[in-house]
Formats: structure tokens, C-alpha cells, sequence
């Protein structure tokens, strides 16, 4: 995140960075040095990759391509791994069929695929029926809460 502000004290620089910016740009300030600000924030994201995604008790390796539930390891296919992983990256997110089928299964028409994959993945992931892991918005898609 990159605030832009008024604000130009050293006092205000750092209370924006403690609060979690990952950089700071005073007024005034040139169109080519924000720019060259937003470069640098690019470069550093692209260069750090999260390989771990951890979501209330659902840890996922991408790397490993394992995922644990409660420290248990479970088996999930190509396919249900990589539904889980849109999940994951989205937390709290709506995501709607459309966005989820394209990006699992390219091309094809909108079909019951979705459906019969997130059954799958409630059988596996949901242990408990009162603490549901994904939110069906009917009409829209699913969120993963």
C-alpha cells in the first residue's frame, strides 16, 4: 500500500509506515516519481511469493502441494486443489461461477463442474456442520468465510 498525503512531517512518514504501509509519498510530488514509487512496490511484491496459505484451520502448500486440515494431511485431486487455492488467495471474498469456471476449467460452457467440486470439497474440509468453511450466494457463487 502507498499513501499519498499532505501530511509531509517525519512524525506523519512514520505513523503511516508503523500502520502498514509499505511506502509513503508526501505532496507535492511528480506524475514520474509516483510512478517510479509504484515500480518499486511492484518489484517488491513480484519478488515475494507466498508458498503457504493458511485460513482459520485449512493450511495449503503450494509447493508441496499438500493441504492439512487441523494438522491432518488431506488428499485432494488437481482440480479440487486448485478450487481451493482460488479460495484461499480470496479469503472473504465473493467470487462469482463465471470468475471460478474460467479460471478452473477454461473455455468450457458454465456447467454443474463447480457444483459437484465444491460438494466435494465441503465433504473434505468441513468437519463440523455449524462452522461452514464456504458460503453459497445463490445466484452469484461462493465465498470462502
Amino acid at each position: 500500500m502507498l499513501i499519498l498525503s499532505a501530511r509531509d512531517t517525519v512524525e506523519d512518514r512514520i505513523k503511516g509506515l508503523d500502520l502498514g504501509a509499505d511506502d509513503y509519498l508526501p505532496k507535492p510530488f511528480s506524475f514520474d516519481e509516483l510512478l517510479a514509487h509504484v515500480r518499486s512496490l511492484l518489484r517488491r511484491q513480484s519478488s515475494v511469493k507466498q508458498t503457504v496459505i493458511t485460513h482459520r484451520c485449512v493450511r495449503l502448500d503450494l509447493l508441496g502441494h499438500t493441504v492439512k486440515l487441523k494438522e491432518q494431511t488431506v488428499d485432494l485431486t488437481s482440480r479440487e486443489f486448485a478450487l481451493l487455492e482460488i479460495f484461499m488467495q480470496n479469503a472473504g471474498r465473493t467470487l462469482t461461477r463465471s470468475y471460478i469456471s474460467e479460471r478452473i476449467w477454461p473455455g468450457l460452457a458454465d456447467t454443474n463442474l463447480l457444483d459437484v467440486y465444491m460438494s466435494r470439497l465441503r465433504t473434505k474440509l468441513e468437519s463440523d456442520p455449524a462452522e461452514p468453511l464456504f458460503k453459497t450466494l445463490r445466484g452469484i457463487g461462493y465465498q470462502l468465510v
